[in-house]
């Protein structure tokens, strides 16, 4: 079994592990493909917010990448969420 990992809590605020322990436990875990979009495209592409000096990476945004595909189905369940439709909805889809 793996390692439980505690982390401390001060005044209802959790605490994060440094980020070196956190790449550490990414690692150790199997999940370090999951934390940015794998996609060539992706890889090589920032985006910079020039107000705040931000940058940000790009995503695929497809369907089938292990990082942009759950993120997009999160998204589509917020939206659909805050319209609060009062009828039933499908979506599905259609072949590649």
């Amino acid at each position: 079994m793996g390692k439980v990992i505690a982390i401390k809590a001060e005044r209802r605020r959790w605490e994060l592990p440094p980020i070196e322990q956190q790449a550490d436990m990414a690692k150790e875990m199997g999940i370090d493909t999951l934390l940015y979009c794998r996609n060539p495209w992706a890889v090589r592409h920032r985006f910079l917010n020039h107000e705040t000096g931000e940058e940000v990476r790009a995503r695929c945004n497809r369907w089938d990448c292990l990082h942009c595909g759950p993120r997009k189905v999160d998204l589509w369940r917020q939206l659909v969420k805050a319209a609060e439709p009062v009828l039933f909805l499908t979506l599905t889809k259609a072949g590649r």
